[in-house]
């Protein structure tokens, strides 16, 4: 039960404590067909997320299909994540947010309890914050609900509609005035001149903070300006592909970069092709490649027609994907 309990006893961590370093896949959730949520396959996934050099499962987060799950589903999900990560020697962070600031004060604090290493929120999208002032105070409230854990915001404007366009760079500044806990921002935008701003913000103690990309498509331009953290659907299955962009640019591989760079735009444009009027093609890949099958989604997403499935597997079979990915 949420109760503002949870907000009296505020212990102070730094987002320093906890450094994410590589690949966070934004786990898939597993439904069987009748749209219930098939929690058996989550250790086979947190087994392929190991295999393939992901580090940290980011759950309920979009591609996890947050707001179309229950509050319950969220719990159970999460707290059968926190069972398997310790064996594949994996990080848990957990997505608490909500459209009720008080359910997402509920996750936060059940994702503490169950031992996550951080939790995420993103703002409600319904009634929006009216200002960057109101967006930072109901954060503050979601993250103090967890506060011995770090507390990342999740920008994500093109499904929010919250922060377009501007005022990112505000809520950084406020944010980290503001929320003890503040780790950063996952970043899932195109606005790479103000990704490289954050990047640079200093408070006014010298601390930095953590910026998680998310547009799996540019994660050489997050490279370059400096990100370390990346957030992604499609690094449920494409681990190794991404690992080796990663590699190459440490290396200083300008070629090793682009090819596999230029492979995930390639493969990410044939999913986009099979997923126009909600429908999840992202999703039926894992399936495709013989790795654990997550099944449909949930409504209003569609899960992909038989002729599609079949018609998005050749094209994929034509570029190579099963190969390199």
């Amino acid at each position: 039960m949420y109760s503002l309990l949870f907000l009296g006893a505020i212990v102070v961590v730094s987002g320093d404590e906890f450094v994410v370093d590589g690949l966070v896949a934004a786990t898939f959730t597993a439904m069987y067909k009748n749209q219930s949520v098939d929690y058996d396959t989550i250790p086979a996934q947190a087994a392929q997320l190991k295999l393939d050099g992901v580090s940290y499962p980011f759950v309920c987060g979009t591609t996890g299909e947050s707001l179309s799950l229950t509050v319950n589903e969220r719990m159970k999900i999460a707290y059968e994540w926190s069972k398997v990560v310790d064996q594949h020697d994996l990080k848990l962070i957990v997505h608490v947010g909500a459209e009720s600031f008080i359910d997402s004060a509920e996750l936060a604090h059940h994702a503490e309890l169950i031992g996550a290493k951080a939790i995420a929120a993103m703002p409600s999208v319904f009634f929006k914050s009216s200002s960057v002032s109101n967006l930072v105070q109901r954060m503050s409230i979601i993250a103090a609900s967890a506060p011995n854990l770090p507390f990342f915001y999740y920008h994500i404007p093109s499904m929010t509609g919250t922060l377009v366009g501007s005022g990112i760079v505000e809520f950084l500044e406020k944010a980290a005035a503001d929320i003890p806990t503040f780790a950063g921002i996952k970043f899932t935008d195109y606005d790479l001149m103000a990704l490289g701003n954050m990047l640079r913000y200093t408070d006014n103690k010298g601390k930095k903070y953590q910026l998680l990309f998310g547009r799996d498509e540019e994660m050489y331009a997050a490279l370059s300006l400096g990100v370390r953290g990346f957030v992604g659907s499609t690094y449920n299955y494409a681990g190794k592909l991404y690992n080796r962009i990663i590699e190459g640019f440490k290396e200083g591989n300008s070629t090793k970069v682009m090819l596999n760079q230029a492979r995930s735009q390639e493969f990410i444009t044939i999913f986009k092709k099979y997923s126009a009027d909600d429908v999840n093609g992202n999703k039926a890949i894992p399936g495709l490649m013989g790795k654990p099958n997550v099944g449909p989604p949930r409504l209003p997403a569609i899960g992909l027609s038989t002729k599609d499935s079949q018609l998005m597997d050749a094209d994929l079979k034509a570029i190579g994907f099963y190969e390199w990915a």
